[in-house]
């Protein structure tokens, strides 16, 4: 097919959901991409994982139903490069390669499995104009499915921020609750989640002096989450969900920590009736409050920015930073 050399489009294979983004490259410096279709499709791919330690049949069926809607989207669109990464579950499950190669050879997309460390490189990309560009450090707070991420960051140059160091946990939303199940979350249950990741937590904020700088007020952060997106909703009063109310909204710390306690509190039926929770995000909200309560009695932040944006957005940030490299190469040849 006849290809569109401003159009590229990303596929991000989680362990939740499976998301595309196709976008049309614009010469605006501050949003450099035209979004001109996008979608995210449940598709459980962690089901079971933390027992299997594999991929289960049905979840990569659904994967596989998921991609073949995506490939008819871009026939429509003709982007000129199509990225796609696997995360999290891939990294984890024996069959994964397996997987990988069969999607490659039945849809011809080159899925590439990408490591905590490039995972973290794609959602700092995307959302590295919300860092407070006065401040010298950040932090990036990804809670995902498979993982719970941190990122350490050197703010010194806006456009071109440096990861220092990168803390990558299995303690994803998806694996929590196959533990932990979906509903109520006990004090006693909080006190079993924070003892598996507190130390961890404790030892990369020492070594970093993260908390330190904190304190002296040099610390930007970011939260790219669908549970910190929930909270934010709910302080401000959101009846609905509406990703441009959310993206680069601030987040109060206190006060989220106060609503998580009381969401990991109730049942999965009474965070269902949330209207920007919804049923489906219900279901991981209690484990996702969890971890909100663990990671910021660590880290005692005033506030922080929330991305609705993620890793779809970082491939396309690359590619186009990319493509404005080789042309500025070429305006000076």
């Amino acid at each position: 097919m006849n290809k569109n050399p401003n159009r590229f489009a990303a596929i991000d294979l989680g362990t939740n959901s499976c998301r595309m983004i196709v976008v049309q490259k614009t010469p605006e410096k501050i949003y450099p991409f035209k979004t001109l279709d996008a979608a995210s499709v449940p598709v459980y791919l962690g089901e079971k994982l933390a027992t299997s330690g594999k991929l289960s049949e049905e979840a990569m069926e659904r994967s596989i139903t998921a991609l073949e809607g995506f490939v008819r989207r871009f026939d429509k669109w003709k982007p000129q490069k199509i990225t796609a990464v696997a995360t999290e579950s891939f990294r984890r499950a024996e069959n994964s390669q397996e997987f990988v190669d069969t999607i490659n050879e039945k849809l011809n997309i080159q899925f590439e499995i990408i490591s905590p460390q490039k995972e973290m490189y794609y959602a700092l990309l995307s959302c590295r104009n919300l860092f407070k560009q006065q401040r010298p450090f950040g932090l990036l707070f990804d809670i995902g499915g498979g993982s719970l991420q941190i990122a350490w960051l050197d703010m010194q140059v806006a456009k071109n921020p440096k990861i220092i160091n990168i803390l990558s946990l299995p303690s994803g939303l998806a694996i929590l609750k196959d533990t932990f199940g979906i509903n109520a979350i006990s004090d006693d249950v909080l006190e079993k989640i924070k003892q598996s990741i507190a130390t961890q937590l404790k030892e990369f904020d020492e070594k970093n002096k993260i908390s330190y700088n904190i304190e002296k007020n040099q610390v930007s952060a970011v939260g790219a989450s669908g549970v910190l997106t929930s909270l934010t909703c709910l302080q401000y009063g959101y009846e609905k969900y509406n990703r441009k109310q959310i993206d680069g909204e601030q987040l109060n710390i206190e006060s989220a920590c106060h609503v998580a306690n009381l969401l990991r509190q109730q049942t999965r039926e009474k965070r269902a009736t949330y209207g920007c929770v919804g049923t489906e995000r219900a279901d991981m909200l209690a484990v996702g409050c969890a971890i909100v309560v663990c990671l910021f009695e660590q880290f005692a932040l005033p506030s922080i920015s929330i991305a609705d944006r993620g890793l779809r957005e970082g491939i396309i940030t690359e590619i186009i930073d990319l493509s404005e490299s080789k042309d500025e190469v070429g305006e000076k040849i």
